[in-house]
Formats: C-alpha cells, structure tokens, sequence
C-alpha cells in the first residue's frame, strides 16, 4: 500500500507539473530570438561580467532547446527551458578540450515582454585545472536584439 501511495503522489506530482507551470499560457508573450544579457553583481567573487555571451532564446512558449555557438577558441552551449511565464536558462562556455570554463545557471527567468526578461543567475568561472576560479550571483536583464542587417537603402 505505501508503494501505491508514492506511486499515486508522484503521478499526481508529475500531472500537476504539466497542468501548471509547464501549461502554454498565451497570455505570456513569445519571447524567440537573440538577447543582449546585463549582468549586475549582486554578490561573490567574480566582479563585472565583461562582452557576456548573448542569449538565444528559442522554443516557444513551451519546451526545450540547447543551442551550440562554436568559436574559434570555444564552444557556448545554452539550454534553455520555456516553462510558461518564466524560462530556465543555463549557458555553458567549454573550451577546446571540452574542459568547462564557465557556467551561469539562471533558474527562474521572468518574461516581461517580448522584448525584456529578468531574474537573478549565478555564474561559476573554473581555472585550467578544473577548480572553482570564481562564483556569483547577479540580477540579469535580457533585452532582445532587434538590429537589423543591412537595410533599404
């Protein structure tokens, strides 16, 4: 009986999850596109978080998507998980030998617009060896970039 008791709370649990947070609620505004992250130090060890990668957030308003930038000298991998009105994004810098040299972690990323997202994230730099080089957390502003290239002339 107490197998069955888990079992009902954890399928209880997991419709709940879909129903709730994980619903598509139109009433959110679509937020796809490329984001200009600003990073405020909030606390820690890690200062200013100078030229911060920009964010794509893609997936509609609900789902999963992980998207690899492959640079010269590194690899930017963000993940990103629309759950309704508000996003999880996580955005891992690995370098040649896919060792981690960076991770900002944002849990809870809130829609304010199509254009402007906001929420607090914690960032890890790791040094050559693997070891933790500095940690923080910051309040973070994604404003959409909406430049455009080239253009009538």
């Amino acid at each position: 009986m107490h197998i069955r008791s888990c079992c009902s709370l954890l399928v209880g649990l997991a419709l709940a999850s879909l129903v709730g947070c994980g619903a598509d609620d139109p009433s959110c505004p679509s937020v796809e596109g490329s984001y200009e992250p600003l990073y405020i130090p909030l606390s820690g060890s890690c200062g200013t978080i100078e030229r911060p990668n920009r964010v794509p957030f893609e997936g509609g308003r609900n789902g999963v998507n992980t998207i690899i930038e492959r640079r010269v000298n590194s690899n930017i991998t963000t993940e990103i998980v629309m759950k309704g009105c508000s996003v999880r994004m996580t955005q891992t810098v690995t370098d040649n030998e896919a060792r981690v040299a960076s991770l900002i972690d944002g849990p809870t990323i809130d829609i304010m617009s199509e254009t402007e997202l906001q929420g607090q994230v914690s960032m890890t730099v790791f040094d050559d060896e693997g070891a933790v080089s500095c940690s923080g957390t910051y309040d973070a502003v994604f404003t959409k970039n909406t430049q455009i290239i080239g253009g009538a002339a």
